[in-house]
């Protein structure tokens, strides 16, 4: 005889059903991630790169879906999203183990898998993998609660080694072994920490490091006339104008905000490099801007998306013209130039001009901005002035003369890198030549308010910032203001980032053109008398310099010092 539930027993039972969570595992032995993360679509989803696992016991992390919220396919990831592992097509078991490994490599499921509850559970906060610049704290938790030992020196840890009872101060970079023990139960953790090297600001004024440069081996602009052409918004002669010689201030790819947070943003500036040059009448300047940040796990790479030009924003060149100007760049001092009903750049550097343009010429009425009494900036006829003429445009392209674009190979990493050596790649053969932009500019001098021989008796200074929203997002050169809220989320969208409406004060210095100041600053300390020692040679900025071409420079052998030619 059939025996048949109550529809309140059905109903009961179907909720019970409904409400039951399913844990799943994975096997981390061969990807070896840090951090195990999922990523899941159709229903349920996440987004890129999906949410963490808990590590359970040695290479063993485990992830729980709630009730009946089960995708219908799933891969597992890093934390930063730059490895995977290849799509597995169908719904979570519970309780079963996965495998897989990294560069897509396939997933297998590998039946249940059977949880010691003894075992014990390790974690870490900063995450492994941190980088550090002075000191970091170290905390280790356990779960369930049992004896932890650990070593600092990359030894495996043992029942003799030292017993944890608080956070590992940190000085120097470590790999963190520990082991705990619950009974008859073990687990075994490995966790790396790296002390940066930052590469010393230069006179308080200019990060310079091996990719960062201002003034690069005393260059500052040539005295020449750049004959350029323009068709309607394009110039037709760029990529033809400018040399090495020209390069006053070389920065490095990737370092917009785009990088660190909303990679799906469209279109992209990122200056790489500026040129200058000058002569009676005229002030040349001109930008490379690379494409090298883009959606790598959504649209890919979109070249065509990425131009400046096609978007209405807007170009910024800040100027120290006069070393006894300066003003904020904030019209009346309240927000920046075009939207000063919210925040943006703030200059405390020197800078006493901005020129403003749309990142289409030709369209509207760029303005050259000049302070007021009270140092600020206006719209107002007296200091806000216009340049008739096409004198500026744009080509699609790369110098030939940058056969290597420098920039940090992953996305979203600690900014703080940018202020050392490493990390950095060759990025130029990830995209065509042509992906990137090039801009150049024809100033007249007479409406900037200088002369020639101001540049040559006192010098200029310049720097480009990077737009995209209300605040900069990037310049060259670098300033660390363009990166201090870089990975909070932007008001109006939380998958981007926060820098595009931040308040950004501006301190470090311009790269100059003409004069460059020329008392030798950061030279080494001299040894004692030893003139029998290798000549050493420095910029008058005071940047070693191993192979001197042409120009001025300081030349240092033992304990004496002189000034030579080039």
């Amino acid at each position: 005889m059939k025996k048949f539930l109550s529809v309140v027993a059905v109903a009961a039972f179907c909720a019970a059903s409904a409400m039951a969570d399913t844990t799943i595992y994975y096997d981390n032995s061969a990807s070896q991630w840090d951090q195990v993360h999922i990523h899941y679509w159709s229903s349920p989803q996440t987004q890129w790169p999906g949410v963490a696992l808990k590590k359970v016991e040695n290479n063993i992390w485990s992830y729980t879906f709630e009730g009946d919220a089960i995708p219908q396919a799933f891969l597992f990831c890093n934390a930063a999203g730059t490895d995977q592992t290849a799509d597995y097509a169908k719904a979570p078991v519970a309780n079963h183990l996965y495998k897989g490994s990294g560069g897509k490599g396939a997933v297998q499921d590998l039946g249940e898998y059977a949880v010691d509850p003894d075992m014990p559970s390790l974690s870490v906060s900063p995450a492994s993998g941190t980088k550090f610049s002075e000191s970091l704290d170290v905390t280790i938790s356990v779960t369930p609660a049992c004896s932890v030992y650990y070593t600092i020196d990359g030894s495996s840890a043992t029942t003799s080694s030292p017993l944890y009872n608080g956070p590992i101060h940190l000085t120097e970079s470590a790999t963190i072994n520990v082991l705990a023990v619950n009974g008859d139960s073990k687990a075994t953790a490995e966790y790396t920490f790296t002390k940066r090297n930052p590469v010393p600001v230069q006179n308080g004024k200019n990060l310079i490091t091996d990719y960062y440069k201002v003034n690069p081996d005393g260059l500052s602009g040539t005295y020449r006339t750049v004959n350029m052409q323009f068709n309607d918004q394009k110039s037709t002669t760029a990529l033809g104008n400018w040399s090495p010689e020209d390069l006053i201030a070389q920065g490095v790819a990737r370092d917009v905000c785009m990088a660190f947070k909303g990679k799906h943003e469209r279109p992209i500036i990122d200056s790489y490099a500026i040129y200058a040059s000058y002569d009676e009448e005229n002030l040349y300047l001109g930008v490379q801007t690379v494409y090298t940040v883009w959606d790598q796990w959504g649209e890919g790479k979109q070249p065509g998306e990425s131009k400046p030009y096609n978007m209405d924003g807007c170009l910024m060149w800040a100027f120290d013209l006069d070393p006894a100007e300066s003003f904020d760049g904030r019209i009346n001092g309240t927000g920046p130039i075009w939207s000063e009903g919210q925040k943006g750049a703030k200059f405390e550097n020197g800078v006493d001009c901005i020129w403003v343009g749309s990142t289409k010429p030709g369209v509207g009425v760029p303005g050259l901005f000049f302070p007021t009494p009270d140092g600020h900036a206006s719209y107002d006829a007296a200091y806000c002035k216009s340049i008739p003429g096409k004198y500026y445009g744009y080509a699609d392209g790369l110098l030939p003369s940058i056969t290597q674009i420098w920039g940090q190979k992953e996305f979203e990493y600690d900014p703080e890198d940018l202020k050392g050596n490493d990390g950095f790649v060759d990025l130029s053969k990830e995209v065509a030549p042509s992906a990137h932009t090039f801009y150049e500019w024809t100033f007249p001098l007479s409406t900037l308010g200088i002369t020639a021989n101001d540049i040559r008796e006192t010098g200029i200074g310049v720097m480009f910032i990077d737009k995209y929203g209300t605040s900069p997002v990037g310049g060259t050169p670098y300033d660390p203001s363009y990166f201090d809220n870089v990975k909070k989320s932007y008001s109006q969208d939380p998958s981007t980032s926060m820098e595009k409406e931040d308040d950004d004060i501006i301190t470090y210095a311009p790269a100059r053109i003409g004069k460059v100041n020329s008392t030798p600053t950061t030279v080494e300390t001299l040894p004692a008398a030893d003139n029998d020692a290798p000549a050493v040679y420095y910029t008058l900025q005071g940047i070693r310099v191993d192979n001197p071409s042409k120009g001025l420079y300081i030349r240092v052998k033992g304990d004496k010092s002189t000034k030579v030619i080039f």
